[in-house]
């Protein structure tokens, strides 16, 4: 593998339609299929091995299903080198593997949901579902390796200034503290009486310092 000659989709070994449509639409080929694919597999047998043979059956020679990867060195490191990383997840909110891709500073090309746009910012390049969609951001990114490499590091600064564990810390041991307080004041803790307590510009402005 070559640095920034891969690009990469991690997931958790469990079937969910999102890597079908990664590539599927990387591919040119419709989700529809992709997806009925999918349904076959979650519906006949939730199997890793059955599952990691219908995602290879969807690839055109270049793309790899190399199976787990456990170790933390080794995944920082494809998160780091990697020329772009693809991200699916269609649910949930501040996804943990698109936060540490950032914060290696990879070219996060995730699929356009409203909460993939409020982690990784306005200004990034996001796919959607039609066929050869992420194909076609791919080739711009392939021809314009400045801009893939600015799509990096505006991905780790927005991660280094927006989340931080040290500011998750801090935040938890105020929220107790503030609960404490409150109980032993005979008060009710509440939202509005607790206030905010994630501040992660405070801990960003000392690690410039």
């Amino acid at each position: 593998l070559l640095p920034k000659r891969l690009r990469q989709i991690l997931r958790r070994g469990v079937p969910v339609p999102g890597v079908f449509v990664e590539t599927g639409t990387y591919l040119g080929k419709t989700t529809r299929i992709a997806r009925a694919i999918f349904a076959k597999v979650h519906t006949v047998e939730i199997d890793a091995n059955h599952y990691a043979r219908a995602v290879a059956a969807e690839h055109d020679g270049q793309v790899r299903c190399v199976g787990g990867v456990f170790e933390s060195g080794a995944l920082n490191a494809l998160y780091r080198h990697c020329a772009a990383y693809l991200h699916g997840h269609e649910v949930g909110g501040t996804n943990p593997s698109l936060l540490r891709a950032m914060h290696w500073g990879a070219a996060c090309v995730p699929i356009d949901v409203v909460f993939h746009r409020e982690n990784v910012g306005p200004d990034n390049p996001y796919f959607g579902k039609g066929a050869g969609d992420l194909a076609a951001i791919l080739r711009t990114l392939d021809e314009d390796p400045a801009r893939r490499a600015a799509i990096g590091r505006a991905a780790k600064a927005r991660a280094d200034a927006d989340f931080r564990w040290d500011a998750v810390v801090d935040g938890y041991a105020a929220l107790f503290r503030r609960i404490v307080a409150l109980k032993a004041a005979g008060q009710k803790p509440s939202a509005a009486l607790i206030g905010e307590t994630y501040r992660p510009a405070l801990f960003a402005r000392r690690a410039v310092a």
